[in-house]
């Protein structure tokens, strides 16, 4: 399902007892935005290091997730908040390495933290809506002499 025009960016905002205070997510892939959904409240409220425990199929299961596309939407959501909590706390985790870090913020009350991913370098080829179009002709043009 992975797409080549994919692009995350994940905010979390956690206070200083590592309790999540807010969260966005946002995925660009396919033409489309994805994210901000069900995860967010699984998330909210809770403590960072009980979030890094938390497995997609657990988080599937709390959540009564049945497509598989939910559920690959959702285990890449998980995927994202991992590896900011992972940068946050110098945590080694299993996520890929194509996320990077936008912004750490150390503010009186709270810490925020932007990352964002690169595509999945083994995505698919799909066609890009302008490609189902026919071929124009080329057009005839003169060469200068």
């Amino acid at each position: 399902m992975p797409c080549p025009d994919q692009m995350s960016l994940l905010k979390l905002k956690l206070a200083r007892d590592e309790t999540v205070l807010d969260y966005s997510y946002l995925k660009y892939t396919c033409g489309k935005t994805i994210g901000g959904g069900d995860l967010r409240s699984l998330i909210v409220g809770k403590s960072a290091r009980a979030i890094l425990k938390l497995s997609p199929n657990d988080a599937i299961h709390r959540l009564g997730i049945e497509s598989d596309e939910d559920k690959f939407l959702l285990a890449v959501e998980h995927e994202a908040v991992t590896a900011a909590l992972g940068f946050l706390f110098g945590v080694e985790t299993s996520v890929t390495p194509r996320y990077s870090i936008n912004r750490i913020a150390e503010e009186v009350d709270y810490t925020e933290i932007d990352i964002d991913a690169a595509p999945l370098p083994t995505a698919p080829k799909i066609p890009l809506p302008c490609s189902s179009f026919p071929e124009s002709p080329t057009p005839n043009i003169p060469e200068h002499s």
